[in-house]
């Protein structure tokens, strides 16, 4: 989340707002944050729109072998994959949600002209189990969740609510602290060059010491413990990996 004003960077990166739910702490993205994340997340992640583009190719085959195929997305903040989601196929049925009232909102405004899509201010974890889903995407979610239990009982809520067979989309943040600090002081000469440095280090030392990230053996056994198999990684940039999995 880009912010020209030093003073205002600083304050607004420490006051970031947690919330309680299910007693797990999860980041509520509100304000700037919300209003300049589409523009942020393209410039922070290069990768970013090739992902956004891809998604609904990789899993379109196997749902083209459904009746009505229901997706469900997991943190969907503004919208951006519900939309490329849609885009692809307008007679996919979406399910989606995000803790963020103020992303819950952007995304209904940018999607107002999108029919069969429900978007929920909410945590997976509100949703009724007895509603299956034909996929699942979880998009930059992962590395705000504490891994202390926490990111598996995530990953479990999304499996209790997928069929047999169905395709997860994981798309986040991953790496050993070593590969995201090298990536990260790599990735640095390419961010916009009005980012002033001292924003870069207040976000070099939140990717280091304050998210949540984990390397891939640690994603992956995650992933099995939560009954998904076969997964196949199809991206990797810089700070970032995708995997496209089946539900066991």
């Amino acid at each position: 989340m880009y912010y020209s004003n030093r003073h205002h960077t600083s304050n607004t990166i420490k006051s970031i707002n947690f919330e309680i739910v299910m007693n797990k702490a999860i980041e509520i993205f509100e304000g700037e944050r919300v209003s300049n994340y589409d523009k942020f997340v393209i410039d922070y992640f290069p990768s970013y729109s090739f992902v956004m583009q891809n998604c609904a190719v990789l899993i379109s085959e196997y749902l083209n072998t459904k009746l009505k195929p229901k997706i469900l997305v997991v943190g969907c903040g503004t919208g951006n994959e519900v939309k490329q989601l849609l885009d692809y196929n307008g007679d996919w049925m979406i399910d989606a949600c995000d803790p963020s009232e103020e992303m819950i909102n952007k995304a209904k405004s940018k999607l107002s002209n999108y029919a069969n899509l429900n978007l929920a201010h909410s945590g997976v974890e509100e949703l009724d189990k007895s509603n299956l889903y034909d996929a699942a995407t979880l998009f930059l979610v992962l590395h705000f969740i504490s891994d202390d239990g926490a990111k598996l009982d995530l990953l479990r809520e999304i499996g209790s609510r997928l069929e047999v067979g169905a395709k997860f989309l994981l798309f986040d943040i991953c790496g050993t602290k070593n590969e995201i600090e090298e990536n990260f002081d790599i990735l640095r000469q390419l961010f916009p060059k009005k980012w002033c440095s001292e924003e870069i280090e207040l976000r070099r030392e939140r990717m280091l010491k304050t998210l949540n990230t984990i390397d891939e053996n640690r994603t992956l056994e995650l992933l099995e413990l939560a009954g998904f198999v076969k997964p196949v990684k199809w991206h990797q940039s810089f700070l970032v990996r995708s995997w496209i999995l089946t539900k066991a």
